[in-house]
């Protein structure tokens, strides 16, 4: 049995659309991932949402 995983990367400036359509999701700061792990989870995360996302 094969399983098929589909991925697409999405840069947005819609960040709150974006992480409620998302299962996964990270942060990148200059091309290091500084944050990873649930949409939800990042979403959630209040000094990573007001440091990174503008949320």
């Amino acid at each position: 049995m094969s399983v098929l995983v589909e991925s697409i990367v999405l840069v947005d400036q819609m960040v709150a659309l974006a992480l409620a359509l998302a299962d996964q999701a990270l942060v990148l700061e200059d091309g290091h991932v500084v944050a990873q792990g649930s949409a939800a989870s990042l979403a959630q995360d209040a000094s990573l949402t007001r440091a990174y996302l503008g949320v």
